[in-house]
Formats: C-alpha cells, sequence, structure tokens
C-alpha cells in the first residue's frame, strides 16, 4: 500500500515499484482509493490497432 502523500512526495520511486512488477494500493485517509499496477506488454497494441487504422483512413 502506499498513502497519495507518498505517491505525490515519492512518485518517482513508487512508479519504480510498480514497474518491477509490485501492485500497489493507494490509499486516502486510510481507505483504499485506487491500484496501480504494471502494464501488460504490449496492450496498447492490441487495443489501439482498430483506432489507429481509422485515423489512417481520415482525410
Amino acid at each position: 500500500m502506499v498513502t497519495v502523500r507518498e505517491l505525490r512526495n515519492n512518485g518517482g520511486e513508487v512508479l519504480n515499484r510498480v514497474a518491477r512488477g509490485e501492485g500497489l494500493v493507494v490509499t486516502r485517509d486510510g481507505q483504499p482509493v485506487a491500484e496501480l499496477r504494471p502494464v501488460r506488454s504490449g496492450w496498447w497494441l492490441r487495443d489501439y490497432a482498430p483506432l489507429d487504422a481509422s485515423r489512417r483512413l481520415a482525410p
């Protein structure tokens, strides 16, 4: 877990932890508000390929 304050003050290190494979829950006032987890490799290629193709066809 990581607090909002820790994320704000040490964002680079928090993201380094996630990049190393650690999933984190962000808390505010002791309550979970968000999850940070590593991106699945290549997800943007699969999810955005149709949008990219349609953009190339647009005038």
